[in-house]
């Protein structure tokens, strides 16, 4: 009874705290979440740490260091994908003026930003699957994101104009990045469940 009486509590905890996050990005402005750079922050406690970790809770296991960085890499994932939205949409945006990350740094500024974060995310998935499972998965699983990632940062550097038609190409490449990433985390954890091929 103690055990399951505390498992309550942090699952109790953890609905408030994304409950108040929630409320926080609805009520303190109409478009809070497209609008507020600090927005993005909040983003990333959503659909990272707090929703794998309320899973995980929900199940009735325990945190456990593993889920956590997993959840990391994940929210860092999404975060890329709506950087990279709001950078093929910089132009209307920043006449509208809206304020985000993308939007403040300025379009040359952006693109080495976007170039970054998406080295970022492929070292985190890196170094997530080195540190809990060893290189022997790595090696060949990540090739086609590193594939993805060296077309997409040299279709990101070629980009001179805001006005340009490749934006759009772009946004459709880090698509297949972002589920790239998925989907190496989905055959690791099949081939973990010793399920063949």
């Amino acid at each position: 009874y103690p055990l399951s009486h505390h498992h309550d509590l942090r699952v109790f905890y953890l609905f408030l705290i994304s409950a108040g996050l929630m409320l926080a990005g609805r009520f303190l402005d109409k478009n809070f979440y497209k609008q507020k750079n600090y927005a993005e922050f909040i983003l990333f406690l959503l659909i990272g740490p707090i929703l794998a970790s309320g899973l995980q809770l929900a199940s009735g296991s325990m945190l456990d260091l593993e889920v956590i960085l997993f959840s990391m890499v994940w929210g860092l994932s999404i975060l890329f994908l709506i950087h990279v939205s709001n950078f093929s949409a910089i132009l209307k945006s920043s006449q509208a003026r809206i304020s985000n990350t993308v939007t403040q740094m300025g379009f040359d500024r952006a693109k080495f930003f976007l170039t970054v974060w998406m080295l970022f995310v492929l070292l985190a998935v890196v170094a997530h699957q080195v540190f809990f499972h060893g290189v022997n998965f790595v090696l060949v699983a990540l090739l086609p994101l590193i594939f993805l990632f060296y077309f997409l940062t040299k279709k990101i550097k070629s980009i001179q104009s805001p006005l340009s038609s490749d934006l759009a190409i772009i946004r459709k490449q880090a698509q297949y990045f972002f589920l790239s990433v998925a989907l190496f985390f989905i055959v690791q954890s099949v081939s973990l469940l010793g399920v063949g091929f």
